[in-house]
């Protein structure tokens, strides 16, 4: 993981890998990428990443195609970070897709809270934060990062929907990480029933489905099926916009498997 997403499961990643079947050693895939912090995992195998954030597609797919130059351009505005900066370059339409990464990073490194968020015409709309941005070590993205994108399967900006038109491995895990339902959650939210049924039609097809949401009644019982199993999972948000979101609680975790 090579920047911080609000929601993002660096801090969760271990106890989800604890929870997938013993023995499987197939591919999966995040149709609500965000940081991708499952698929960075050492002992995973990326499938494919999507998401309809075009911003955070885009900075994957540069640092498949471009690492170097991109980590290069980031750490030049990192060394430079000022409050003038800050602004300019979050008002600025760059037209080069690796400025436009460039910028999402740097945005994302000194944004207030690192609490991406963008407005009805998709410009950031977050204000400065009070951290000084730590410098990318080019070698751990390389060696981590890098080979992980590129024997990915697909990088693409589409809707978690779209996951059922595509060519996924047989006996995949489908992980989906949706904006939290009851949340203040700042990129959207997916109606419950739809996301249901899309992984009801993922699990006949065969593949395994796991799914993080808020614990919310209304998520688990629209979740409550006899091919779900609940789980309750301890987390320590530090990222919302707001006092009552950050600290420590649980979520939900349904997985289409048994974890005895």
């Amino acid at each position: 993981m090579y920047f911080r997403w609000a929601g993002g499961k660096q801090k969760q990643v271990e106890l989800l890998v604890k929870m997938l079947p013993v023995g499987w050693k197939g591919k999966v895939y995040e149709p609500f990428a965000g940081a991708a912090a499952l698929s960075f995992h050492s002992s995973i195998t990326c499938g494919g990443l999507m998401d309809t954030c075009s911003d955070l597609i885009n900075t994957h797919q540069m640092i498949r195609d471009k690492p170097f130059a991109l980590i290069k351009q980031v750490n030049e505005w990192f060394m430079t970070h000022s409050r003038e900066q800050y602004y300019s370059i979050k008002d600025t339409e760059f037209t080069p897709m690796l400025l436009q990464a460039a910028q999402f990073l740097y945005l994302q490194a000194t944004c207030f809270n690192g609490l991406y968020r963008t407005n009805k015409f998709g410009k950031s709309n977050v204000p400065m934060g009070d951290k000084q941005p730590k410098l990318y070590d080019y070698d751990a993205v390389a060696k981590i990062i890098v080979p992980k994108l590129q024997a990915t399967e697909f990088i693409t900006c589409i809707d978690y929907t779209d996951i059922l038109n595509e060519p996924l491995a047989p006996y995949s895990l489908v992980y989906l990480d949706p904006p939290y339902y009851g949340t203040d959650a700042v990129n959207g939210y997916v109606i419950l029933t739809e996301l249901r049924d899309v992984m009801y039609e993922l699990h006949k097809r065969g593949h395994l489905v796991m799914m993080s949401n808020s614990m919310e009644e209304r998520v688990r019982l629209t979740f409550a099926v006899d091919w779900l199993h609940h789980h309750t999972i301890p987390v320590n948000r530090t990222m919302s916009g707001k006092n009552a979101g950050r600290g420590a609680m649980e979520e939900s975790l349904f997985t289409s498997w048994r974890n005895d």
